[in-house]
């Protein structure tokens, strides 16, 4: 998988926190995560350590809230977020990482 540098799901109802910790070996530059209900703050924590990451997409992960920040600043490479549809205050995140751009 050294050569994947890009991921989708949609609405993948098997996805859960712990699943995403199987993400971090791998060295994507773009995470696009759509309606993936059964994420919260702490699968954010494992997205995390991707630190190749410059574009995520949490896309109507409605679980997510602010608490998901302080995971999100970890990622020294990201420059494009898309927050729509999560409890994710746009202020305080643009606030945390005024270096990333909010994509709607």
């Amino acid at each position: 998988f050294e050569n994947l540098h890009s991921l989708f799901f949609e609405r993948p109802e098997a996805v859960s926190d712990e699943g995403l910790a199987h993400l971090r070996p791998l060295r994507l530059k773009q995470l696009d995560l759509v309606q993936v209900r059964n994420m919260t703050d702490a699968g954010v924590a494992h997205i995390a350590k991707i630190e190749t990451l410059e574009s995520l997409s949490l896309w109507y992960c409605e679980n997510l809230t602010n608490g998901a920040i302080p995971g999100l600043k970890r990622l020294p490479n990201l420059n494009k977020i898309k927050l729509f549809g999560t409890k994710i205050d746009q202020q305080a995140f643009k606030s945390a990482m005024p270096n990333c751009e909010i994509v709607q």
